[in-house]
């Protein structure tokens, strides 16, 4: 093990295609996260240039 290569993890700034995954991906958890919370209140906040954020409630 001491021997193996380390592992280089690439970043969203660095990959188009990543980037892509990475915004796709966000949009399923939020569509998720109100289909398992249908009272959920999901705000999808602004791109920082490394990641989306949001911002989620739940009103019961």
């Amino acid at each position: 093990m001491d021997n193996q290569a380390p592992i280089k993890l690439p970043k969203t700034s660095e990959s188009d295609h990543l980037k892509r995954i990475r915004h796709t991906t966000s949009h399923v958890m939020a569509m998720a996260v109100q289909k398992l919370f249908p009272k959920a209140q999901v705000t999808i906040g602004p791109w920082t240039g490394e990641h989306l954020t949001y911002a989620m409630s739940n009103y019961t």
